[in-house]
């Protein structure tokens, strides 16, 4: 059929921005009925296939990072990306990613991650201690080791839909309770084996990804969790099945040449047996979370949870000379709490002043909410 002009020429630039071909030589020519055809020429860049590089990062939360990252085309399989991210510092972890492009749909991936860290927890119901003082919060460990296998039955260059299965082995405790206090929270202490399988939407727009003038970004999951195995915490949830639904949308649009604005919304929740590694916890202004982990400006990393979500966010960026922006925001959540009765709203003002850099973004954030106050500084691109 037919390819309108636009459409033929963003192929070409993909195919230069995918990094693979030093040159593409391209000719039309007529056929003898009359009708247009095309021969294309690519050359491919020496070494292509294979591709080394780092990177340095720094955040409140996972501290200082050094990222090692190895990529490879066509191994094992022709057509496929292999790709090892080994992040190295205060919180070590890794990502791997094998994705094998079919030339025609379905195709299919796997992804291996090690995610860890601790985040300082905001306990339900303070506890009391013999000299009458009381602790509100405690730092709770989390690990997340999850091995996926997944595949696209409808994907573009900006979306893609698919199914997938997983395996993950979750960890949320704290070895600052112990006996009886622990005994009568099994939240203090939850290990477990967890299958899911899930269904998903992507989209993404945008211009660029860190301080985007245009597009959106948009994401849908749905998935069904079954604990396969509970080493410690609530036992009685062993082989109940769990639902969760769960749908995120950025929308970006320039203003003026220098001025930019920006909603976002998210909502989602847990159905069925509340499964623990897809609790929502809140807070922070971390890019690189898993699982239902949201940022919320005026509160640490994870500091509240809950088992359902409404939030939105509204933000205005001005630019000021070439590379350096100041966002300023407003946020509100309405939270289903977790682990106790009751819901509650949360809101925020937050105010940012960054500058976009060769390293990746440098950021300096304040956020200012009706639970707390936090300071956030990140340097590098977020992995």
């Amino acid at each position: 059929g037919l390819l309108p002009e636009q459409e033929f020429y963003q192929g070409i630039t993909n195919l230069y921005g995918s990094g693979a071909y030093q040159f593409i030589d391209y000719q039309f020519f007529r056929t003898s009925d009359g009708r247009y055809g095309l021969n294309l020429r690519p050359q491919t860049r020496s070494g292509y296939d294979r591709r080394f590089r780092t990177g340095l990062h720094f955040d409140n939360e996972y501290r200082s990072s050094v990222l090692v990252n190895a990529t490879f085309q066509n191994l094992l399989i022709e057509n496929s990306v292999a790709s090892l991210d080994l992040i190295l510092g205060d919180r070590f972890r890794y990502n791997f990613y094998y994705y094998v492009d079919r030339g025609a749909l379905p195709d299919f991936g796997i992804n291996s991650r090690l995610n860890f860290n601790n985040v300082r927890f905001r306990l339900p119901d303070p506890i009391q201690l013999p000299d009458s003082s009381t602790i509100e919060r405690l730092v709770f460990s989390f690990l997340d080791f999850s091995n996926e296998a997944y595949t696209h039955v409808l994907a573009g260059s900006d979306h893609a839909f698919g199914f997938s299965s997983e395996i993950k082995y979750y960890k949320f405790s704290t070895d600052q309770v112990q006996g009886t206090v622990a005994d009568d929270a099994p939240f203090f202490d939850e290990k477990g084996l967890y299958l899911t399988a899930s269904t998903f939407f992507k989209k993404d727009t945008r211009d660029r990804r860190y301080f985007p003038r245009n597009g959106i970004v948009t994401s849908l999951y749905g998935r069904v969790i079954f604990p396969a195995a509970v080493f410690s915490g609530d036992e009685n949830s062993l082989g109940k099945f769990g639902y969760n639904l769960d749908l995120n949308f950025l929308g970006v649009k320039q203003l003026s040449e220098r001025t930019t604005g920006g909603a976002s919304v998210s909502v989602g929740g847990l159905l069925g047996e509340e499964a623990a590694p897809y609790r929502y916890y809140i807070g922070g202004n971390n890019l690189n979370i898993i699982n239902n982990f949201k940022p919320f400006l005026g509160l640490n990393l994870g500091e509240l949870a809950a088992t359902r979500i409404a939030s939105a966010t509204l933000y205005w960026q001005r630019r000021f000379f070439k590379n350096q922006y100041l966002t300023i925001s407003g946020n509100g959540a309405y939270l289903q709490n977790a682990f106790e009765k009751g819901n509650r709203a949360i809101y925020s003002l937050g105010l940012s002043y960054g500058l976009d850099t060769a390293l990746g973004p440098i950021e300096l954030t304040y956020g200012q909410s009706n639970e707390g106050a936090a300071v956030y500084f990140n340097l590098g691109y977020w992995f």
